[in-house]
């Protein structure tokens, strides 16, 4: 998809070029209680203000990120944020290694089981990487996609032993990792990544996930096949998985679990009749036609494509006032998600965070 996007102001930079941002860089280790699943050792997350571009070999990078909490209806009282995210420049401690996610939770633990997946899956992630050897890593893109993989099924079953009930809980999970050149997304769920390139002088938008909804062919298929069911509550809304046969629930027969996505991590429930926590990995060698990474969870997704995400983004930095100011613009991307639901839906705003990472390439 080609955008009526000139070349940015920030399109071709001096490496000396003073920029401003916030990033999230420390990464913490963390116990659990083995018992009862509460938290206990929460990990922090170190935020400093960035005033230049990181440069990681041949690849300068700066990111940020922006969240906001959801309401029902009155803005003026915001509900409990369930998202989360990750974004971890020097990764592992490495110059050359970045991990940037979003997770997106649900349900009564919603918060719970997206705070515990981001933090578990950036831990089993970097004990995978540092167990590999520096050939295979540096030589074997399918090695890593297949660190991913099992990071994200890893970390579903963690979950599932260690959280006191993720029965009708879960989280989307959606992380970029970055090692120089080599980018890799990894998607369970319904949050997305876009990568915006340039071509000819204008702005380019490649998906870097697809969006595991209920009713795409291949995955009702799945859940089809294992015992469920794909209905829509109502003409236009999310179609959501069930169980075949209603079950009794304080004396009533109930629909469940009724959940609006075909992939997740928690969710056992849903995982009984087809749901899985299965990363859909791509992978991409950066090029210096690469300039913009977009992170989000479906509060931005709901009622804006990833050409209109690209184009507010990129427009933001343009502009005389926000010009080179990244956390504006991911404030700009927020702000005017949550204008959508307010238009479009009019009762409810979900959760909204979205991660931006802007790249300069050699």
């Amino acid at each position: 998809m080609i955008l009526d996007v000139r070349e940015p102001k920030w399109g071709k930079r001096d490496r000396n070029q003073k920029l401003v941002g916030r990033i999230m860089h420390k990464f913490d280790d963390f116990e659990f209680a083995a018992a009862d699943g509460n938290f206990y050792g929460i990990p922090s997350f170190q935020m400093d203000k960035v005033d230049e571009f990181q440069y990681f070999g041949n690849v300068k990078m700066k990111c940020t990120f922006a969240t906001m909490p959801g309401h029902t209806g009155d803005v003026m009282i915001r509900k409990r944020n369930q998202d989360s995210f990750l974004c971890i420049p020097s990764y592992r401690n490495s110059d050359k290694q970045h991990l940037m996610g979003v997770f997106d939770g649900h349900g009564m633990y919603g918060t719970e089981a997206s705070t515990f997946a981001a933090q578990r899956f950036a831990q089993l992630f970097s004990e995978s990487l540092g167990a590999m050897a520096e050939e295979e890593h540096r030589s074997q893109d399918d090695a890593v996609a297949l660190k991913l993989k099992e990071g994200m099924q890893q970390t579903h079953e963690d979950m599932v032993h260690k959280l006191a009930d993720c029965s009708l809980s879960g989280t989307t999970a959606v992380c970029c990792y970055i090692d120089g050149q080599h980018l890799y997304c990894a998607n369970v769920g319904d949050s997305r990544a876009i990568l915006a390139h340039t071509v000819d002088g204008r702005y380019a938008v490649t998906d870097l996930s697809d969006d595991h909804k209920a009713d795409n062919p291949g995955e009702k298929e799945r859940i089809v096949n294992n015992g469920g069911k794909v209905v829509k509550d109502w003409e236009g809304g999310p179609a959501r998985v069930f169980k075949k046969d209603p079950v009794i629930s304080n004396g009533q027969l109930v629909e469940v679990p009724g959940l609006a996505m075909s992939r997740s991590i928690g969710d056992t429930t849903a995982h009984e009749v087809g749901v899985t926590a299965e990363a859909e990995i791509l992978y991409k060698k950066l090029s210096p036609d690469d300039r913009l990474i977009i992170i989000a969870s479906d509060g931005v997704w709901e009622f804006m494509t990833s050409h209109e995400a690209c184009t507010l983004v990129t427009r933001s930095l343009d502009s005389e006032g926000g010009w080179m100011d990244l956390h504006m613009a991911a404030n700009a991307l927020i702000n005017e998600a949550e204008y959508r639901w307010q238009t479009q839906d009019g009762y409810v705003c979900d959760d909204i965070t979205v991660v931006i990472i802007m790249l300069d390439v050699d």
